[in-house]
């Protein structure tokens, strides 16, 4: 199966993405990161953060399967993840880890060095992921969710991947 790690860019893709929260989450039209929000994020002047998909691209219109949006914050260098998800079907397949390594990758292109994230570790795939497959370090854990950072460029990170 072809995957290809990149930008949001079209309507489509934006729309995509509307309906992956649907199918990851359970988000009504209420709850959902809007696609105009999503653009906004997809712009590059000023960039208002990082968001990466992963595209199953076997077909004759690519599929996004994963989702990955931080937002720039005012921390020097760092970036606040706000939504990751992979369609279900596609969790065991190591997408998410990818699309994790993919948006390093990017964010250490764009000279940012540290992540900042809040999960809840009762969702097992995601538990697993983040604190076994990249180097994640819970800071706190608050209200049934752990708050997490993630930077990149540490010996604990180095060392995981």
């Amino acid at each position: 199966m072809a995957v290809e790690y990149r930008k949001l860019e079209t309507e489509d893709d934006f729309a995509q993405a509307s309906e992956l929260q649907r199918q990851v989450f359970g988000f009504s039209d209420l709850d959902l990161v809007s696609p105009h929000m999503l653009r906004l994020v997809a712009r590059n002047t000023p960039p208002l953060g990082v968001h990466l998909g992963a595209f199953v691209t076997d077909g004759p219109t690519p599929q996004l399967v994963g989702v990955l949006f931080g937002f720039s914050t005012f921390l020097e260098k760092s970036i606040y993840v706000t939504l990751m998800g992979v369609l279900p079907e596609y969790q065991e397949g190591l997408y998410g880890h990818r699309l994790l390594l993919k948006f390093r990758e990017v964010c250490l292109r764009n000279n940012i060095h540290t992540m900042y994230g809040v999960y809840d570790p009762m969702a097992a795939n995601l538990a697993r992921l983040y604190t076994g497959g990249v180097g994640f370090l819970g800071t706190q854990f608050l209200s049934g969710r752990i708050f997490f950072r993630w930077d990149f460029l540490s010996e604990h990170t180095l060392a995981k991947l």
